[in-house]
């Protein structure tokens, strides 16, 4: 009926023997190395996650101005592109201006030869028709000086008058 009465007293009989200041004193050290332990381990983790915190936020920065330096570069690629683009086009507009102007040059040329043949041929011509009216004036007075008895007037160059 009094049981618990029997176990206090067991266990009256089954604590140590060792003084009970020293045994505070030892838990004291145990617990002391444990939180020592513990702390020293909290500050390694503490001081390891400032220096992974330090390390993102600097990879952060890093990736921030690396996608700021990218944007810039393709930008400066589209502007690049355009003006090559550009200058191609200036070029090849240039390459048909000279083409024009070489096209126009020899058809200048050739109408300044065509003229100075048409000219040339023109002046012949005249030259030719002289000679021929003169020619045809030669034989009409010879054909004149045969026919001593013929009374004829002929008149040469254009109208024939009576008189």
């Amino acid at each position: 009926m009094f049981g618990f009465l029997r176990k206090k007293e067991a266990d009256k009989a089954a604590e140590p023997t060792v003084p009970r200041a020293e045994l505070l004193k030892t838990v004291d050290s145990a617990i002391s190395t444990v939180v020592d332990r513990t702390l020293s381990a909290l500050n390694a983790d503490i001081k390891t996650s400032f220096a992974l915190k330090a390390d993102i936020s600097v990879k952060e920065d890093k990736i921030k101005t690396l996608k700021a330096e990218l944007s810039e570069l393709t930008l400066q690629k589209t502007m690049d592109e355009r003006e090559i683009k550009q200058l191609i086009n200036i070029k090849e507009e240039n390459a048909v201006l000279a083409a024009d102007k070489k096209i126009l040059a020899l058809e200048s040329d050739y109408v300044k030869k065509e003229a100075n043949l048409r000219e040339e041929f023109a002046k012949k011509e005249v030259v030719h028709i002289n000679n021929l009216g003169k020619e045809m004036k030669a034989i009409y007075s010879e054909i004149l000086k045969r026919l001593p008895n013929v009374n004829a007037r002929i008149r040469i160059g254009g109208d024939d008058k009576k008189e």
